[in-house]
């Protein structure tokens, strides 16, 4: 657990652009402010935090 607090807090305190992924619901709704869904056929790109994109918002 203090890997992963310790891993978000560098990641929000980061001033660059990353590109990650993640399993964990936590660390892409509190790190994430720009989602890049890459499809078969289409890219969609949209600054959104990780909840709207899942339209939990």
């Amino acid at each position: 657990m203090e890997s992963i607090t310790a891993l978000n807090d560098g990641m929000v305190k980061f001033p660059g652009n990353m590109i990650f992924t993640s399993h964990d619901h936590q660390l892409m709704q509190t790190v994430a402010n720009r989602m890049i869904d890459i499809k078969e056929n289409e890219v969609i790109d949209r600054e959104i935090s990780y909840d709207e994109y899942l339209g939990i918002e």
